[in-house]
């Protein structure tokens, strides 16, 4: 697993922690702990003022990691149907 840690403080604010508004929301399970260990992140942004909510977070991390990873998911995707996902 690749790790940037050369995102700023402010970089990482601006790409996880923007308000997204989810019209359309589908439900998705994930470990208890990996919601528990969320829950309390975005409750503590909130209290600092921050309007994130637990799916917004998860929606912002997971569209950030599949534009990160888009060419190595296509190659994996041209092994199986469909050819392309994006």
């Amino acid at each position: 697993m690749k790790k940037n840690r050369n995102v700023s403080q402010q970089s990482y604010t601006e790409c996880y922690l923007r308000f997204c508004p989810l019209p359309s929301r589908q439900p998705v399970y994930i470990s208890r702990q990996l919601h528990q260990t969320v829950t309390k992140l975005v409750h503590l942004l909130a209290l600092s003022g921050n309007k994130i909510s637990v799916g917004g977070y998860i929606d912002n991390v997971l569209a950030n990691h599949l534009l990160q990873y888009k060419d190595e998911i296509e190659k994996l995707c041209k092994q199986y149907p469909p050819k392309t996902i994006f």
